[in-house]
């Protein structure tokens, strides 16, 4: 069902839901904080395709805890950049390359995972996890993709290191706005699976062709028998 102009999926994993989003409730006492913190507004910019539109109060306070999230990732990745430069300046240039190709791997790795995986397919009793999870997966993806524009920067000619500059922000920002488009999904693939079962269970009810359906077990036995019969 709907609620409050997005999705409530009751029961214990809707229960799970409600009781992350809130916490967006605590973190809205460091407001004063939140004033003079510069990764805050730099995380809240970098969230802004998704924070101008027309958002549920659940979804605006899971999008809040996502900008908590990556002002955390930000912060990490200015620091360990920070060191990143001090390291490359000292390095020679020649070495620089070997860096960027050792680098490939975990900016591969991660930044293909960040794309593929979704929120939509995570159980609600699991969010907790998988926001762990992409939290520590973006700041290995964001923490790579850094160094190595610090390090072809220390290479290539000054036009295309502002080439490089803006690749290298588009890229983080598709890649938060993807983060926010997506957790906005959490739990709907099992919504959609417990709709469908509370559905077949109705029907089977309803018709008396097949017993009701009212878990996997005997959706999967319907299945079997629906493929032996040829349906």
């Amino acid at each position: 069902m709907v609620k409050d102009g997005g999705f409530s999926f009751g029961g214990k994993g809707g229960k799970d839901l409600g009781e992350y989003a809130d916490r967006a409730q605590v973190s809205r006492t460091r407001r004063f904080f939140r004033v003079i913190d510069p990764w805050y507004w730099a995380a809240y910019g970098l969230c802004y395709p998704v924070t101008k539109l027309p958002l549920s109060t659940t979804e605006s306070n899971i999008i809040e805890l996502n900008i908590e999230k990556h002002r955390f990732v930000l912060f990490l990745s200015t620091m360990f950049s920070l060191l990143a430069w001090w390291g490359i300046s000292t390095s020679e240039k020649e070495s620089l390359n070997e860096l960027v190709i050792a680098l490939l791997a975990p900016a591969f790795v991660t930044g293909g995972a960040w794309f593929a995986i979704t929120f939509g397919g995570v159980q609600e009793k699991l969010l907790g996890a998988a926001v762990s999870l992409t939290k520590w997966m973006f700041a290995a993806f964001s923490i790579s993709l850094l160094t190595m524009f610090i390090a072809l920067a220390h290479i290539v000619p000054w036009q295309l290191t502002i080439v490089l500059a803006v690749i290298t922000f588009l890229v983080l920002l598709s890649a938060i706005t993807y983060d926010n488009v997506d957790s906005l999904k959490i739990g709907l693939d099992d919504a959609l699976r417990r709709h469908s079962l509370t559905m077949m269970a109705k029907l089977g009810a309803d018709d008396g062709i097949w017993p009701p359906i009212d878990s996997e077990e005997r959706l999967k036995e319907w299945v079997d028998k629906g493929n032996k019969n040829g349906r």
